[in-house]
């Protein structure tokens, strides 16, 4: 079925089981709709309209949803390879919904609630990451570099992150002028590797002969 002719009238539309391939729907007016076990494939949804819409077990592959309003509701749905750079998200809903291998950059989240899901090897540099909540999500494999985190358990308390990503917060707080044994303890703790990035994103400089910052 084709959405794009009525791209500026689909607003409390309802559908469901439906494929939706190579459609333009930028700036489309899709506010108040319901979406159930649809697929969106290759679609052109920049700037879209999703306000109060309801998203079901819905699937958006390689989809280009730049600047989009998706102040909206998502359950068990799946991003893939999708480009969702200054998407808006504020106050969203997600409920096991995941973003895999997409681009969030200046994404704002702010005020989102997420739980279960996860936000998988996507590019997250410079988004707002001041979430209401998030539980069980899974951030693995995602470039946090320059995101914006809150100073809370929002984001941290119960949710996943690998390896790089929890040293490289280590390697940051190691460059804070930290007092007492703290700055040898975390020393001991961090991964020297991510340390070293730490110190090449930040352009702090390295004593050659003693290999502390």
């Amino acid at each position: 079925m084709t959405l794009q002719r009525n791209r500026r009238k689909l607003a409390g539309s309802v559908h469901k089981d439906e494929v939706f391939s190579y459609q333009d729907l930028r700036n489309g007016i899709m506010v108040g709709a319901t979406y159930d076990n649809c697929t969106f494939k290759s679609c052109k949804m920049n700037s879209l309209r999703m306000e109060a819409s309801l998203f079901i077990r819905c699937h958006f592959e390689d989809c280009d949803l730049q600047h989009a309003n998706m102040m909206a509701k998502f359950q068990d749905c799946s991003f893939l390879k999708c480009n969702l750079d200054n998407v808006n998200l504020v106050t969203a809903i997600l409920e096991r919904t995941l973003f895999e291998d997409c681009r969030m950059e200046y994404a704002a989240l702010s005020r989102a609630t997420m739980v279960g899901g996860g936000i998988v090897d996507t590019a997250l540099h410079g988004a707002y990451m001041d979430m209401a909540g998030a539980e069980g999500v899974d951030f693995s494999g995602s470039n946090l570099w320059g995101a914006v985190l809150p100073m809370s358990c929002a984001i941290f308390v119960g949710n996943k992150f690998d390896h790089r990503q929890l040293h490289l917060l280590l390697g940051l707080v190691s460059k804070s002028l930290l007092s007492g044994d703290d700055a040898q303890r975390i020393s001991l703790i961090a991964d020297p590797r991510m340390v070293k990035m730490v110190d090449r994103l930040t352009r702090v400089p390295v004593d050659a002969t003693t290999g502390v910052a």
